[in-house]
């Protein structure tokens, strides 16, 4: 297993040109933007499996940043709380900026930021985050779902399936108010996109619903018929001739095959 990690390191610094030494892992145990109360346990399930001694061990330089504790005591209390609009919206913002503010300032010292989730919704403080730091960056987001619903087509009400809407949004897409809370956190203008929808790409998709965000995406039958080197290289190839960062999206339900 070390062996292997060591293999992909080496290849990642010689793909980037750049030593990569210095990672921060965010841990973001929060739920509270879908419907598994597990999700949160992803963080602590990854570092007792050994996550941070792996890293160091090939020669990362790694750092783990906690959340505040009284957002933390916030979650906890908040988990059954329904309501109008947007569920749990207020604390969702709240861990977002949180994210969005901790992604940043990370990248502005040069580390990598790998945020360890947590339900879906977290990616639209990471994002946010990134787009603050970096303003050339493409997004490569590998999903069983596309992620994009939005108040005017969401069935559940639940921010874990708009985070891609969020990050591609401008203030057009949906008047609903919570939407637009969503588009402004992390300082955003709240009018243009975080991302082009053209430097955005989808791999894995499988979903039925098919509420498509009109950016470039693979579904789980490209990969059985192309393979999945030949995708996710085809899918590199494209966001680097377009930009000069990828932030990468992971969901494991991706693995839901």
């Amino acid at each position: 297993r070390r062996g292997n990690l060591i293999t992909k390191a080496r290849l990642l610094r010689r793909i980037f040109n750049a030593p990569c030494n210095d990672i921060s892992i965010i841990c973001a145990p929060f739920s509270v933007g879908g419907p598994n109360l597990e999700a949160k346990d992803g963080p602590d399930a990854l570092l007792k499996a050994g996550l941070k001694e792996d890293l160091i061990g090939i020669g990362f330089d790694v750092s783990v940043i906690n959340p505040p504790k009284a957002l933390l005591a916030q979650a906890r209390k908040a988990i059954r709380s329904q309501g109008s609009g947007i569920k749990n919206i207020t604390l969702i913002i709240k861990i977002n900026e949180w994210l969005s503010s901790i992604v940043a300032e990370e990248i502005k010292k040069g580390r990598t930021p790998l945020t360890i989730g947590g339900d879906h919704s977290l990616a639209i403080g990471t994002i946010s985050g990134t787009k603050d730091a970096l303003n050339n960056f493409g997004v490569l987001w590998i999903d069983r779902h596309f992620d994009a619903h939005s108040p005017k087509n969401t069935p559940s009400w639940r921010a874990h399936g708009m985070p891609v809407a969020v990050a591609i949004a401008d203030k057009k897409f949906d008047p609903h108010p919570d939407f637009q809370r969503l588009l402004r956190v992390g300082g955003r203008d709240g009018v243009t996109p975080s991302v082009q929808k053209e430097n955005f790409v989808q791999i894995g998709i499988g979903e039925k619903s098919k509420i498509d965000p009109g950016a470039k995406w693979y579904s789980m039958e490209d990969i059985d018929t192309y393979g999945i080197n030949k995708v996710t290289n085809e899918a590199i190839d494209y966001l680097t001739k377009r930009v000069k960062h990828i932030y990468i999206a992971w969901d494991i339900d991706a693995l839901n095959v």
